[in-house]
């Protein structure tokens, strides 16, 4: 574990608060339980959701046959993505 009770040799930093919102793009690797999470979300969001970036496993797999069969409408479009 880290010891931060020394901090006497840090530079100090301001932080500033922006005027916006802030924008950007993340590319986390692909994780089976953030995928399996997020295809409950797609099937409960309204309109169409597009995942990419999914890791696609055994217990992906199953919870898109597990929605298929509750009637959501799962495509598989690349290796990696899901359309929900």
């Amino acid at each position: 574990m880290a010891d931060f009770s020394d901090v006497s040799g840090m530079a100090a930093i301001t932080v500033q608060p922006v005027g916006a919102p802030l924008r950007g793009e993340s590319a986390p690797p692909g994780s089976k339980s953030i995928t399996y999470r997020v295809l409950l979300l797609a099937a409960l969001a309204q309109g169409t959701s597009r995942i990419t970036g999914a890791l696609k496993s055994l217990d992906t797999q199953l919870m898109a046959a597990a929605l298929r069969q509750m009637g959501v409408t799962v495509e598989e479009p690349a290796a990696t993505s899901f359309t929900v």
